[in-house]
């Protein structure tokens, strides 16, 4: 163990200088300022003398992600801004300090004023220069004289909020305002809802409300007032509100995420049958090596979109003797590893390659004649689904990231740390959302994506997506358990690893949410400063960045420390998945016509043919019994033929239904082509052992009339089956060994054993005119003579199919 330790110490050692190089080269700030950004503040309404809190963000230039695209603005982190208050004589608002500020690590800066006493618009301004002279300002306008009730209310859509909109004007005397005019307005016009009253005075009180009545759509709702009066005139006095349809964004919620779903198992499946003849070599580099063995697993995953598919493809490997218990862990490393592609693809936000994406995969599908190059245009119309599955569910969410009802749902459960610990009850609640939400759907990646649709909608901080990541691993690995039923134990053991494995990493990665990290002074727990470490923009600013991104480098780094953790004890779960299944007796034959295979035709054909060279060896040694019975017959011989017999006959029932099934896969021409061949030679396989009953038959009448062969005509008999043998050898070697020559050889020994028929017929001729035989003992001679030609036969028809499938697959090839 210690040779895999050493290594996977040095490959985590490079994975985390990786990760700090990528650091270095991703958040170094540049000195250059683009613009600055209002981010609190911005038309405020407030009465003279109110303290006030204004934040800006100062944004550097764009920088494009790995795949290009629109990019985005780079904080500016620890650079000066100056805050100050334009005309200051007029208004009489403050500065509170020198207005000097520093940008924190989001590029976030603070400052506190107070209004001033002249009613109406007041102006502030940030000011931050850059190391080129370059000078960039921000204006924020604020409403002195003016408060306002009724903000951010949540109703139902179509219906009245259940407070008024309400704003207060007061004089520079700081004594209500009566009889001014005050206008409301619904942005975008009555479709985002209507005010009862659109013009009204204030009473006594200073005050003027109107009532709202809500669209019937799910969404933000802005209404702009405006005071106009002699004495007293304001603009953009802003409320918002948020109209719930909760039917409608059920139902388009779960249309979003069937639309994922159903473009990600499009997707998968297309990519499946396009990777689908390059299995056999990736079948290949399966050893002893858990290392590759894990790189496989990542290749297979990351390739046909889903960790489930490749694990479930792998228990049907076990279960088939294609790889043993310990590559099969290996692989599921690997799965894991490449099922992470699919968060990475989603947090690059190309919803806008959807459409395209989803007409160019249809225009393919319908061009193209191939049924194997159809699967591109499958594998790009799911791509766009997926997307557009993404879309509608970010669209139907955001509204939403102001509601104060799904806040407070969301906030239930919320893992935000309180006195610098994550509580446990709400982390173990949101495990268990991922674990059960995983298993409904029944996909990890829509999990994933559900995440992100959340989090950017601002319904979900980072702290509680990490837990839901974790979860969603756990539930995972029940594809996998499901797809082990009715396996033998080793498929069993297989899919228990699976969920061991991912069971154990979320255990210790809930108890890292407990161990502050060692480099940083912030006191987050280890793994989710290392995620925000390694990750463009600051997470856990007062308005999270790039959160998408950081959901998916974690979903990525989870399972690769994972991987590296586990990959020294891949022995140690090996011997545990078999102490907690163990064998109670000898295991099954393992049945090569795995059923989990038939998605991948190439493999599920050579399946079939090793399941065909099985049947043939058994055909082998019941005529081999058979033949020896006639020099010293046993009556207990019977029994076992009977029973070879019946496994005989059962295995040409199984092997010509996986074949039909096979058939109504997407098959390319050449595999199309493969299946009669195989299904004659089945029953040829089946009819020589029929003819071994028959010699068994013909031995048993022999002994019972106690009928004797002459020396000569044993010898000859021998010399026949010797060739029939010779040629059971070539066809069983064609069939195992995929070998064509072995195939031509028992074709050229067709002529000898025809040769064997006639040269016998004559001798027994001879025989028989010559008074050395018995009639009745010639007739049996003769009849077994017959059989081992009619042997000869079929063993010629399987040589000729299994040559004209091995040619198909070289051109398949």
């Amino acid at each position: 163990m210690r040779k895999p330790g050493r290594l996977t110490g040095i490959a985590a050692a490079m994975i985390l200088l990786a990760t700090a190089c990528l650091c270095m080269a991703e958040d170094q700030p540049g000195t250059k300022i683009e613009k600055i950004v209002v981010k609190a503040g911005q038309d405020a309404a407030r009465n003279p003398g109110q303290v006030l809190d204004l934040q800006i963000e100062v944004l550097g230039p764009v920088e494009r992600g790995i795949l290009g695209g629109k990019g985005q603005h780079v904080p500016v982190p620890n650079h000066p801004v100056v805050f100050s208050v334009m005309d200051p004589e007029k208004t009489g608002a403050k500065i509170i300090g020198d207005g000097s500020a520093i940008t924190d690590a989001g590029g976030k800066a603070r400052c506190k004023v107070e209004v001033g006493h002249k009613f109406g618009d007041q102006y502030f301004k940030a000011k931050a220069t850059d190391s080129e002279g370059n000078t960039q300002t921000a204006i924020i306008r604020l409403v002195a004289g003016v408060t306002i009730s009724g903000q951010d209310q949540e109703g139902a859509a179509g219906s009245y909020l259940d407070k008024p909109l309400s704003l207060t004007v007061n004089g520079e005397d700081g004594q209500p305002a009566k009889d001014v005019r005050v206008f409301f307005r619904v942005e975008g016009g009555p479709r985002n809802g209507t005010v009862d009253d659109d013009h009204v005075f204030t009473d006594g009180e200073g005050k003027a409300s109107t009532k709202l009545k809500l669209p019937k759509h799910t969404g933000k709702v802005n209404v702009v007032a405006e005071i106009a009066g002699p004495s007293y005139f304001a603009r953009g006095i802003r409320f918002t509100a948020t109209s719930v349809n909760k039917m409608a964004i059920m139902l388009t919620l779960a249309g979003g995420l069937a639309l994922f779903i159903f473009g990600m198992k499009h997707m998968s499946e297309g990519l499946q049958r396009v990777a689908g003849e390059k299995m056999k070599i990736i079948l290949k580099m399966f050893t002893r090596n858990r290392f590759i063995a894990i790189v496989t697993g990542a290749i297979v995953a990351g390739s046909i979109q889903s960790s489930s598919a490749c694990t479930v493809m792998t228990v049907g490997f076990v279960n088939a003797g294609l790889i043993s218990l310990r590559q099969a862990i290996g692989v599921v490393f690997g799965a894991n590893i490449g099922t992470t592609v699919t968060g990475q693809i989603i947090s690059f936000r190309l919803t806008d390659v959807a459409f395209p994406a989803i007409a160019a995969g249809l225009l393919i599908t319908m061009i193209v004649r191939n049924r194997s190059n159809k699967a591109y245009g499958d594998a790009l119309m799911g791509f766009g689904m997926l997307f557009l599955g993404i879309m509608l569910m970010g669209e139907t969410l955001r509204p939403l990231g102001e509601s104060p009802s799904f806040k407070a749902l969301f906030q239930s459960f919320d893992c935000k740390p309180v006195n610098g610990v994550m509580p446990i009850g709400n982390v173990l609640c949101s495990l268990m959302i991922g674990t059960m939400v995983t298993i409904l759907i029944q996909s990890s990646s829509a999990t994933v994506g559900l995440t992100m649709a959340l989090a950017g909608s601002g319904l979900l901080n980072f702290w509680t997506a990490v837990p839901i990541i974790l979860g969603d691993n756990i539930g995972t690995t029940t594809t996998a358990l499901l797809a082990s039923i009715g396996t033998n134990r080793a498929a069993r053991r297989t899919a228990l690893a699976h969920s061991l494995f991912n069971v154990c990493g979320a255990t210790y990665m809930l108890i890292l949410f407990y161990v502050p990290a060692p480099w940083s002074d912030s006191g987050r727990p280890f793994f989710i400063e290392l995620v925000n470490y390694a990750t463009r923009g600051d997470v856990f600013a007062d308005i999270p960045e790039n959160i998408e991104r950081h959901i998916a480098n974690a979903h990525s780094l989870f399972n690769v420390v994972n991987v590296l953790m586990f990959i020294p004890l891949v022995g140690v779960l090996e011997r545990l998945c078999t102490f907690l299944i163990p064998r109670e007796q000898e295991d099954e034959q393992p049945s090569y016509l795995e059923p989990r295979l038939l998605n991948q035709p190439s493999i599920a054909l050579d399946q079939a043919i090793k399941e065909l060279g099985y049947m043939s060896s058994l055909s082998f040694k019941s005529i081999s019994d058979a033949f020896h019975s006639m020099r010293t017959f046993d009556p207990r011989l019977e029994q076992k033929l009977n029973r070879r017999e019946d496994m005989i006959d059962k295995l040409q029932g199984d092997i010509t239904e996986y074949i039909s099934k096979l058939s109504q896969r997407v098959l390319n021409e050449e595999q199309s082509r493969m299946l009669a061949p195989l299904m004659h030679a089945v029953n040829d396989a089946e009819r020589i052992g029929d003819h071994a009953e028959n010699l068994f038959e013909l031995a048993q009448l022999r002994n019972s009339k106690k009928l004797e062969f002459s020396e000569s005509a044993f010898v000859e008999l021998e010399e026949m089956f010797a060739a029939v043998s010779e040629q059971f050898n070539d066809v069983l070697q064609a069939i195992e060994k995929h070998d064509p020559s072995s195939a031509t050889k028992a074709l050229k020994l067709e002529e000898l054993i025809n040769q064997f028929d006639h040269d016998l017929h004559t001798n027994h001729v001879d025989r028989l005119e010559a008074g050395s035989c018995n009639c009745q003992a010639g007739v049996i001679f003769l009849d077994m003579v017959a059989n081992l030609e009619k042997v000869g036969d079929h063993l010629t028809n399987i040589a000729e199919r299994m040559k004209l499938v091995m040619e198909l697959a070289e051109e398949n090839a």
